[in-house]
């Protein structure tokens, strides 16, 4: 497979101030055309355990502004929230309230505020139409010898082979 080292530093992941003005003018645009109310989780409510919630009950549309990662097996010996995993799948993800915790002190087992590609394939999110992923290193990933591309991109729904829902 190919692929080339990210090398994620180990410092704390910024606030982003723009990504709560982005989430909060599409909330805005969609309340005043839908007949639907746009749920906008920023914050503490922006976290792990929310996105985890939705497990079963998720909505048809669901935009994550945040920070991503996508690291490789050799990168990914420094990180503590990743160190020792060697799947694709644990090697790719986003970042939510309090990472900074996750991904400075916790470990494969403990990664707080850390939701892996891992983590989401294990979701139902059949509901879900339409996932926008804004966040960098978000179409990234490894491809194998076989053609194949693996990124945090095939684990939403609607992003199989045949239909590509996903916006980066």
């Amino acid at each position: 497979s190919q692929s080339m080292d990210t090398a994620t530093p180990l410092l704390p992941w910024q606030y982003l101030p723009s990504s709560k003005i982005e989430v909060n003018d599409i909330a805005d645009i969609w309340n005043a055309n839908k007949n639907t109310t746009a749920i906008v989780n920023t914050g503490k409510n922006g976290s792990t355990e929310h996105f985890y919630s939705m497990d079963g009950d998720a909505p048809s549309i669901i935009h994550l502004a945040t920070h991503g990662f996508f690291e490789t097996r050799q990168s990914v010996e420094r990180l503590p929230a990743l160190r020792g995993l060697h799947q694709p799948m644990d090697l790719t993800g986003i970042v939510m309230s309090c990472g900074n915790e996750g991904w400075i002190l916790g470990n494969p087992d403990c990664h707080k505020g850390i939701i892996r590609a891992s983590d989401i394939s294990s979701m139902n999110l059949d509901r879900t139409k339409m996932v926008v992923l804004s966040a960098c290193h978000s179409a990234e990933g490894i491809i194998h010898a076989d053609g194949v591309f693996t990124s945090i991109l095939n684990f939403f729904p609607g992003c199989s082979q045949k239909s590509y829902n996903l916006v980066v």
